[in-house]
């Protein structure tokens, strides 16, 4: 009987499928639900709007009228390539996504920006040009030849990639700013005062002070006021009192649009405002042609580059009138970094032209037809100097 009824079960038994069937039958399978997630994407994309804008990436987005704004023959795949990739469903999510997948995978580096061991978010220091601190200190050395000032200082800042080397990623390979440093600033004339930056940001990070954003390449307003008021006494400048206000508690910086990293938590944005009752501004924006009574824009922070809330944004000249107790004027030369920091310096001048030279074009002589300055301030990022030409081309730009 046990014999017969394995004799049953092997007749009625569904012979095994060779393996080129079972093959075939997973490739059918998975083709129609690809087909149909396709098509799935397809039809949201027709249905959605285009987007104009993405504000974790902080840049335009490609819209269906640059896609269909020249003949097929230019370039059309590039563009449809480009259009589809920027008004892809959901785009947001699968950026976020893909910065997940790659932090499983182990990568953490993204167009020069490294996920830390903390969460959060630094900037690489690129290898730069030979001989760009030889000629960047010869255009500041011109200056201090051509024009007698009280005083020059020319601060240079390191950003968080040489404070925070503890935080690097194990395998993390970038330029050495404080090299850069010592040889632009080694060149400079004696008569112009260079503070030891590197000293005065872990002086900062020492007294407890978070140092430099967790998502942007900035250092933070504390900080800034920190470094004034170890500088005010060699500088001769009023420390003045200034009380500080955060403005927003979920800034996301630029490092994060740029990098496509989700980092662990947001960024608190301090703005500071004087406490003397009398004391006023006047900030004239020459490229708008508008004038303000503060430093700062408070509708930036729902926009889209947070940042702007000092100033509005970066642009090439400014001026700042004050009601200091003097007449002393001070020629700014600067990158984003002294957007924060400015405003501590209206205890010690009565005018303040800032000088952001990425946007100006007009030669530096032109600063000089109608004014006299007491002081001149340098201050910039080492990566700033080391990467782009403009104040050297602005510098050296006298008729």
């Amino acid at each position: 009987m046990k014999e017969k009824a394995e004799n049953i079960n092997t007749e009625h038994s569904v012979p095994a499928l060779p393996p080129a069937a079972e093959k075939d039958r997973f490739y059918a399978a998975f083709g129609k639900v690809f087909l149909i997630l396709l098509l799935g994407i397809m039809a949201v994309h027709l249905l959605l709007p285009d987007q104009a804008y993405s504000a974790s990436e902080k840049r335009a987005l490609a819209g269906v009228e640059k896609l269909l704004g020249a003949p097929i023959s230019e370039g059309f795949a590039d563009r449809a390539e480009e259009y589809v990739s920027d008004q892809f469903p959901l785009r947001a999510t699968a950026m976020r996504l893909r910065s997940n997948l790659m932090l499983l995978l182990g990568e953490k580096e993204s167009q020069g920006v490294y996920y830390c061991r903390d969460g959060s978010l630094i900037e690489s220091f690129a290898p730069y040009r030979a001989g760009q601190a030889k000629t960047m200190a010869a255009a500041v050395n011109e200056l201090a030849e051509r024009k007698d000032f009280r005083q020059m200082i020319f601060l240079l800042l390191p950003t968080a990639v040489s404070l925070y080397e503890e935080k690097l990623p194990a395998y993390a390979q970038t330029a050495s700013e404080r090299l850069f440093f010592e040889t632009l600033t080694g060149k400079l004339l004696d008569k112009i005062i260079v503070p030891d930056s590197f000293a005065l940001m872990e002086a900062v990070e020492a007294d407890g002070i978070q140092a430099y954003y967790l998502t942007d390449h900035h250092w933070t307003t504390p900080a800034a006021k920190a470094v004034f008021e170890k500088l005010a006494p060699q500088a001769g400048w009023e420390k003045g009192s200034f009380t500080g206000g955060v403005v927003s508690d979920r800034f996301l910086g630029s490092l994060v649009s740029l990098s496509g990293f989700i980092p662990a938590q947001s960024d608190a944005l301090t703005v500071y405002e004087n406490d003397k009752k009398d004391a006023a501004v006047l900030v004239s924006h020459t490229a708008r042609g508008a004038s303000s009574a503060s430093f700062y824009d408070l509708s930036a922070l729902e926009g889209e580059d947070p940042y702007a809330v000092f100033f509005g944004g970066n642009e090439p000249l400014i001026t700042i009138r004050t009601t200091a107790d003097n007449d002393d004027t001070l020629l700014v030369f600067k990158d984003s970094y002294a957007n924060c920091f400015l405003p501590f310096l209206t205890e010690s001048y009565k005018t303040i032209t800032v000088v952001d030279p990425r946007y100006y074009s007009d030669p530096v002589s032109s600063l000089f037809l109608d004014s006299d300055y007491t002081d001149v301030l340098f201050l910039f990022n080492v990566q700033t100097l080391a990467g782009d030409d403009s104040l050297r081309i602005v510098l050296e730009d006298w008729q």
